[in-house]
């Protein structure tokens, strides 16, 4: 890989303490709740990038979304989810999946990376990768914080939580868990979106996590792939991770499926190639960039998407609500979608 298509690749895919809380407003629909909070760690900062001058702490903005129910009546605590956005993302950019779980009882809440986000009170102008080794501390930041929320916190099931990413959103939740410094115990269910393979990516550009040990853990995982996922492809094939990890463990392929269809938005190539080559196109028109030389047999994207809600839902209630039929449903889930694939292996 040229060093140009290199940066380019780290720009969209991966490019792929004590605290201060403050608490912004909240919107209730009929069926959830959206609130923000603003969470602040004295003991680490936020380095200078770009414009931004740094900060001697960090600040953590993040979106909360919850069942309506959960707030007008006395229910049981809820399973706590938490979504890590992309390279240069944001905590909404994923609502099909995140209200599809909280309308089936989840509580979710997506950070705002600092350094990686485009809606961060930073103002940065593009995504620093070289902060994401700080982004499994922030979700660990996170959790400790809506633990202890006044309104959240009893809310959640504490021994219920798991996370979810995509991109770089799923780098930061592989090593949160298989990172042997900043493994995270309390994480029941680890979901990775589109994240290739982790190590060879952080090593292919650099990221700052070298050093960081394998944890021989045993975390329920789940993978969910794209059989032409030009920047998942460009760090390593699926199962790849897969292969590297203690069972339980799952990894679903779809047939057809590409990267930017895991999230919000249908955008399509006007010529019929994969919509993950748009970004390249516009900034190096003039490489060859695997994957994106020829049209492919692409599927509907609000087919990988319903593969994606419909996975992840099954996942994390078989592994944060107990249920075994979900676990079923799950690894049937070509039944119901033959464009997916799936491997796995239980202990």
């Amino acid at each position: 890989m040229s060093s140009r298509l290199r940066r380019l690749t780290c720009h969209l895919f991966f490019a792929l303490g004590l605290a201060f809380i403050s608490v912004s407003h909240a919107q209730e629909s009929s069926d959830l709740v959206f609130a923000q909070r603003s969470f602040v760690d004295t003991s680490r900062p936020i380095k200078k990038a770009f414009d931004f001058p740094g900060t001697p702490d960090r600040r953590i903005d993040v979106s909360v979304w919850y069942p309506a129910q959960a707030a007008s009546q006395s229910t049981e605590s809820l399973p706590l989810v938490v979504y890590s956005h992309g390279t240069y993302g944001f905590p909404g950019n994923a609502s099909h999946f995140v209200s599809h779980l909280v309308r089936h009882g989840y509580i979710v809440a997506a950070p705002v990376f600092p350094l990686t986000s485009r809606e961060s009170f930073t103002g940065i102008p593009m995504a620093l990768g070289t902060d994401a080794p700080n982004q499994p501390r922030d979700v660990s930041f996170v959790i400790d914080q809506m633990l202890v929320d006044p309104q959240l916190g009893p809310l959640i099931d504490a021994e219920a939580v798991g996370v979810v990413g995509h991109s770089l959103g799923a780098v930061t939740g592989y090593f949160l868990s298989y990172g042997a410094q900043l493994h995270d115990p309390r994480i029941r269910a680890n979901a990775m979106i589109g994240a290739g393979d982790p190590v060879q990516a952080v090593l292919s550009f650099g990221f700052g996590f070298v050093g960081v040990q394998h944890a021989p853990v045993s975390v329920p995982a789940l993978f969910l792939s794209a059989e032409h996922d030009v920047f998942a492809n460009l760090t390593g094939r699926p199962f790849a991770a897969y292969s590297r990890i203690e069972p339980p463990k799952q990894e679903i392929l779809i047939a057809g499926g590409t990267h930017v269809w895991f999230r919000d938005g249908l955008e399509k190539h006007p010529e019929g190639r994969n919509p993950d080559c748009l970004f390249f196109e516009k900034n190096a028109a003039s490489m060859k960039v695997p994957g994106c030389q020829a049209p492919a047999a692409l599927i509907d994207p609000e087919v990988q998407q319903a593969i994606t809600r419909s996975a992840l839902l099954n996942f994390f209630d078989a592994y944060l609500k107990g249920d075994k039929t979900a676990l079923s449903a799950l690894r049937g889930l070509n039944k119901e979608f033959p464009a997916a694939s799936i491997r796995y292996e239980d202990r």
